[in-house]
């Protein structure tokens, strides 16, 4: 089923009026859905409303509903805590960890990314929009304003979850942390490109972070945050 991403959808809708040229573009040019098509329009939350193109005009398509429902996302809440990347490759560590499951990302600055800054925050959102769509998923991501880490890092030191940080002097394993039954949510945290400083990993360490290795290769920084998830999904039984 064709879909489409609206946020904020009013619940009690019997219509759904769209007038985002993007959008517009998007179900006309790249759909290619003509009256009478039906689409699902989710609003990012795990909501699905399930609707019927009655009209498609220049500047607005009118979509009637047909159907709503909530659908619950399975699995535990995952959060990544990624420092800033050149390029685009923040973008695939965001379109593959949405891809696998993550709930909420952290953007950072730390002592070693090269960016010290960005306004790429509308574009990250679009790009795990589009990832969330693809992959099936009914819950878009939460992706935050970029934070200096050592503020992250304060943030869940008083919260109780599972806490891991990937360090490249780590002598212990993912695999070396016990647990009885499988945690409502795990925070994870990896290096940029040069790694976290040892004041970062020793912050990392008394805000209740297990610091572990990622094995003796050397990851780059994007394939380490997308690898740590799949690793961290499998370990703890979420895969």
């Amino acid at each position: 089923m064709p879909r489409i991403i609206l946020p904020d959808i009013a619940p009690e809708l019997e219509e759904i009026n769209i007038t985002s040229p993007e959008h517009i573009r998007y179900v006309r040019n790249v759909l290619r859905l003509n009256e009478g098509a039906e689409i699902d329009v989710l609003d990012g939350k795990g909501g699905i409303f399930k609707g019927r193109i009655i009209s498609i005009k220049r500047h607005s398509i009118r979509i009637r509903v047909l159907k709503r429902k909530q659908q619950e996302e399975s699995g535990k809440w995952l959060v990544l805590i990624q420092p800033l990347l050149k390029g685009d490759k923040m973008d695939l560590v965001l379109q593959k960890c949405t891809e696998l499951g993550i709930s909420e990302i952290y953007p950072v600055v730390t002592e070693r990314t090269i960016p010290r800054m960005t306004r790429k925050l509308p574009h990250w959102r679009r790009v795990v929009e589009e990832a969330t769509k693809q992959s099936g998923r009914t819950v878009v991501p939460q992706i935050h304003e970029v934070s200096d880490i050592l503020q992250v890092l304060k943030k869940f030191a008083d919260i109780d979850c599972i806490k891991i940080a990937f360090h490249e002097k780590a002598t212990g394993l993912l695999r070396s942390i016990d647990y009885t039954k499988v945690p409502h949510s795990i925070v994870y945290l990896t290096g940029p490109e040069g790694g976290l400083s040892e004041k970062e990993a020793a912050e990392a360490e008394a805000s209740g972070f297990r610091i572990v290795s990622l094995g003796s290769n050397i990851l780059r920084a994007e394939t380490a945050s997308i690898v740590s998830l799949a690793l961290i999904k499998y370990h703890f039984g979420l895969m």
